[in-house]
């Protein structure tokens, strides 16, 4: 689907090791698991407003009126790609690593009802914004 029919709502997919771009095949991690990998294309095209990658939130919230990331995730890497993900709210949470590679295209566009001050959000070992 295009920009123009984004649903709304949140995607989240939390998985050990998390590998996004095009064309991608089965994977296998260094300690032996399975590697979840994503189109980049596919995920844009959710119609998510908010995209949640290596971590689910916390249906409650806390006494801030937040809600929390539990992270999952081991690593997340996102390869250049001719296809940006794009969301209003994009987080991308790992334990480990978080791996931007050359040319990869992360898009927060910020116009999430609701959305954070900082759109995009990269999480590993510490808070980035």
């Amino acid at each position: 689907r295009g920009s123009d029919s984004a649903v709304g709502g949140t995607l989240e997919i939390a998985s050990n090791h998390i590998h996004v771009g095009d064309n991608l095949g089965s994977e296998t991690a260094a300690d032996g698991s399975t590697v979840l990998t994503l189109s980049a294309t596919a995920l844009s095209s959710a119609g998510a407003q908010n995209l949640v990658l290596g971590a689910t939130t916390s249906t409650a919230l806390d006494a801030n009126g937040n809600r929390t990331l539990n992270v999952v995730a081991s690593d997340v890497t996102i390869d250049g790609s001719s296809h940006a993900i794009s969301a209003a709210d994009v987080t991308l949470a790992a334990l480990q690593a978080v791996t931007l590679r050359d040319g990869a295209q992360v898009a927060a566009t910020g116009s999430a009802s609701g959305a954070a001050v900082f759109p995009l959000l990269v999480v590993s070992l510490i808070w980035l914004r």
